[in-house]
């Protein structure tokens, strides 16, 4: 089942194309590789090599499974589980969709008003054409990799996109922003709109290019025209370590550091029990600087969030 899942949200296709697809379905061409569906008319999308591998696994798999008799319209997908009579045929969509849903409970995955999920094959289509014009992809591209979605429907995509830029934008706005001094790399308040002036960014392009900006962990506001003069530096963190002018963490990165400080403070217990000495050293350097700044990014969101409480009373 899960490589048909992993399918819809990597192709685009409805349900019954990936059901139908067949044992040569795969294309590797000059621009990258391709997964092609013949049911009503020929449909082709372009896949990544992981994609390609998985697809390709899976066609060794119904070749070992099935012979040439079981399989005489070399389908890709047939069930091999279950009752003797249903061996051998495609799947379902409704029990497909079945599968989704008992999984769904099983793992207690809820939406929006808080109930269980309700899986469903459209929402897989919606959710490719949004990320195609989250990738660039233009409405007229998307409308030619989705078949039979309209020009309304793929508009559409583009405001979901627009509002999730938004979210994005506005979330970068919260409490517990800091920056490293360039001089003495010290961790000190700021703002997004501050440091993108300092650093003459412009602010329309930053607002568009926040996903793409977003490192591991902290932003890159630098403008797009200037080069980064830490880039070709092997160190880890560079942004760190060089106290990048540019480097902005919000609150939204404290996941990372939390995650951080915790792998750091187990790495250094393990050099302590082995006597390596110097890597402890180096390593509580580093940890120093990360608590410095998740410390910093905690108290800062208190006190804004303070401020903003008794601006409010």
């Amino acid at each position: 089942m899960w490589p048909i899942v992993i399918l819809l949200e990597a192709t685009g296709f409805h349900l019954v194309d990936l059901l139908t697809l067949k044992l040569d379905c795969l294309q590797k061409r000059d621009d990258g590789y391709w997964i092609v569906s013949e049911r009503d008319k020929i449909k082709s999308v372009p896949i990544s090599e992981d994609i390609y591998s998985m697809v390709k696994a899976q066609k060794i798999f119904i070749h070992e499974k099935f012979s040439e008799e079981e399989n005489p319209e070399h389908f890709l997908f047939l069930r091999y589980k279950g009752k003797m009579k249903d061996r051998g045929r495609t799947y379902l969509q409704p029990s497909l969709i079945r599968q989704l849903n008992i999984f769904a409970e099983q793992q207690q995955i809820i939406d929006l008003n808080g109930k269980i999920f309700r899986f469903g094959a459209s929402p897989f289509r919606h959710r490719f054409g949004i990320k195609k014009i989250s990738n660039g992809a233009s409405i007229l591209d998307v409308q030619k990799l989705l078949s039979n979605v309209t020009p309304e429907m793929a508009v559409i995509y583009a405001k979901i996109h627009d509002h999730n830029l938004q979210v994005i934008w506005e979330h970068s706005h919260e409490y517990g922003a800091v920056r490293l001094d360039p001089i003495t790399g010290e961790v000190i308040q700021t703002k997004i709109l501050d440091q993108a002036y300092e650093n003459n960014v412009d602010i329309d392009w930053l607002k568009r290019n926040l996903t793409e900006i977003r490192l591991e962990q902290g932003y890159c506001i630098k403008s797009p025209r200037t080069h980064c003069q830490f880039l070709s530096q092997t160190h880890e963190q560079p942004c760190i370590m060089f106290k990048c002018s540019s480097f902005y963490i919000d609150s939204s990165f404290l996941p990372y550091y939390d995650q951080q400080i915790s792998m750091i403070n187990q790495q250094i217990e393990e050099g302590s029990m082995h006597g390596r000495s110097r890597l402890v050293e180096i390593l509580k350097g580093k940890l120093e600087k990360f608590v410095e700044i998740r410390e910093k990014i905690n108290t800062q969101s208190k006190v804004e969030q303070s401020d903003e409480y008794e601006s409010s009373g």
